[in-house]
């Protein structure tokens, strides 16, 4: 019979074999207890307990069957070798000493020092998963501090929102403009300091302009009565719009710390809209301010400084603008605006591009030097004040076409796309296409396959 011969001296191989199959076994115990593998309530709730809770299950298992192999290697050890002292002690009471031996004592001490080693071992052992269960309970007692610590400012910067103060003549009160905006900024600061207070501090700031917007509501425009406004009319409205009180400072500081904050948070947390309909934003200046992500229904913005900023995918259903002069304002959006006010207003450099606006009111309104690539305008109410001047429309759908004068500029120069002709004096451009389906009917496909047609790319209006 023949016999296999292995180069390992006993005392290397059987380690090598225990080693192995331990490996195994925590390789075997980690693959059963995987993320998927049904939830051992015992487990996880040591696992929870130890503060543990962030590890891969299958990992934890697979160091507790670790743990338990050498708490019970050094347990039974510690046993033999005690076992095998108290042997040795009681044999050697009864024995000769003889000459060149260790005394009774001198082995004895020997032993105990071994079992003192072993013991030390054995209590680091067990003390390991105690030490780690008082760090837990520490962290959670550190943690609940921090958080009451953390309460405590929130709360001192929203008493800060509500500041009041005397007035000069020492009987009134008035709102502490200077402390709210503090009170604003520190806001700021613990949205700041701590991220999972952001969503918070945004519903806390969008309350309070909407609630000063109702103790401050904005100044309603005046009406004209008659058929139709001359443009004498339009020009009061632009003298109107630049003399309504000035805005609040506080709700500008506001204004910006929302959108700041906005800004720093998770892409899916930014898909909730911030309110702020029916907000007071007269005779502010929101150069520079990106209002992504807010919903401005209702707003007023009449007579504020709107100089290059952005309403790009803001919500701004029957936002108001009579009499404002705006400048590279950049309003393309996903979704379709409705109602928008712009009686008597000057729109100049500003993006309406790839964009639907739905019964829009440009009365009075001039467009100057506009993008309209691509853009749809349906029912948008209309004079013979309303002006359109150099703004690019082509791909532009017109739902019905508009009647007055200075539409010829634009329909003679673009290729657009119309719901119904109704002034037959207007010169078209010859690519210009005319629908003449009901409404019902799927509109916007046969717009989007006519801008195909002329090889204008409805998801991109600058690349063909």
């Amino acid at each position: 019979m023949t016999e296999l011969q292995i180069p390992l001296a006993p005392e290397v191989f059987w380690p090598m074999v225990f080693a192995t199959t331990l490996l195994i076994v925590v390789a075997l115990a980690y693959s059963q207890m995987s993320e998927h593998a049904p939830k051992t309530p015992w487990l996880t709730k040591l696992q929870d307990s130890l503060g543990l809770e962030k590890i891969e299950r299958g990992l934890f298992a697979a160091s507790l069957l670790l743990y338990l192999f050498i708490f019970l290697s050094l347990f039974f050890g510690l046993a033999t070798l005690i076992w095998q002292t108290i042997a040795w002690s009681l044999e050697s009471l009864v024995q000769t000493k003889k000459d060149g031996e260790l005394g009774l004592s001198q082995h004895f001490l020997f032993y105990v020092l071994r079992i003192a080693g072993l013991t030390t071992v054995l209590a680091a052992v067990v003390a390991f998963p105690v030490t780690l269960h008082r760090l837990r309970l520490t962290s959670n007692q550190n943690k609940t501090a921090e958080d009451a610590l953390f309460n405590e400012k929130v709360n001192a910067a929203m008493g800060m929102l509500y500041a009041r103060r005397q007035a000069d003549d020492g009987e009134l009160w008035e709102d502490d403009i200077v402390k709210r905006m503090a009170g604003i900024e520190r806001l700021k600061r613990l949205a700041s300091e701590q991220g999972s207070f952001a969503l918070e501090a945004l519903d806390i700031l969008s309350s309070y302009i909407r609630q000063i917007s109702v103790e401050k509501p904005a100044k309603d425009p005046p009406i004209f009565e008659g058929s139709e406004p001359p443009s004498e009319w339009y020009d009061s409205l632009k003298v109107w719009a630049q003399k309504l009180p000035l805005g609040r400072t506080d709700i500008l500081i506001g204004l910006k710390t929302i959108v700041e904050i906005q800004a720093s948070v998770s892409d899916v947390e930014k898909d909730k809209m911030i309110d702020l309909t029916h907000c007071n934003f007269q005779q502010l200046d929101l150069e520079g301010i990106s209002f992504a992500g807010l919903d401005l229904s209702f707003a007023s913005f009449q007579g504020g400084f709107l100089n290059d900023f952005s309403f790009s995918n803001a919500k701004l259903d029957l936002a108001r603008f009579e009499g404002t002069k705006l400048y590279k304002v950049d309003f393309t959006s996903s979704e379709p605006n409705i109602g928008l006010k712009f009686e008597g207003a000057t729109l100049e450099n500003c993006n309406f591009s790839h964009s639907i606006f739905r019964a829009p009111s440009l009365h009075g309104t001039r467009i100057h030097t506009c993008d309209l690539k691509g853009s749809a305008f349906s029912d948008a109410e209309v004079d013979q004040n309303t002006v359109i001047h150099s703004s690019d429309s082509t791909g532009s759908a017109w739902f019905p076409l508009p009647e007055f004068e200075n539409f010829n500029h634009i329909a003679e120069r673009y290729p657009i796309f119309a719901r119904r002709h109704h002034d037959k004096d207007i010169k078209l451009h010859k690519n210009t296409k005319f629908d003449n389906h009901t409404p019902d009917k799927g509109i916007g496909g046969a717009w989007r396959a006519w801008q195909r047609s002329i090889k204008f790319n409805p998801n991109n209006p600058d690349k063909p």
